[in-house]
C-alpha cells in the first residue's frame, strides 16, 4: 500500500492510496468450471455445429447456453438481413 501524492500539511482532502497484492495472480480465468464441465461444453459446441450444418433450410442457429451445471444447446431463429 502506498500513497499516490505527496504529503501536505495544509491539504483538506484525504490522500489517495494504491493497494496492490503481493500475489498478483488473484483472478481466476476459468470462472470455476471443472475440467469435466469444460469437456461437456466442448462436446455440446460440436453437437451444436453439427446441428447447424444439418439444418437444410438454414433458418436456425444453434448455440450452447446456460450455467456450467446446466449447459444446453438452444435453437435460435437466424436474424433476417434486409437489403
Amino acid at each position: 500500500m502506498m500513497h499516490l501524492d505527496k504529503y501536505s500539511s495544509t491539504a483538506t482532502a484525504a490522500r489517495p492510496l494504491l493497494i496492490q497484492s503481493r500475489d498478483r495472480i488473484i483472478k481466476k480465468s476459468d470462472y470455476g468450471i471443472t475440467m469435466q464441465e469444460r469437456e461437456d461444453c466442448k462436446n455440446l459446441v460440436t453437437d451444436a455445429k453439427k446441428q447447424e450444418e444439418e439444418d437444410s433450410l438454414g433458418e436456425f442457429i444453434y448455440r450452447v447456453r446456460g450455467v456450467p451445471e446446466k449447459f444446453a444447446v438452444v435453437k435460435l431463429h437466424k436474424p433476417v438481413r434486409r437489403q
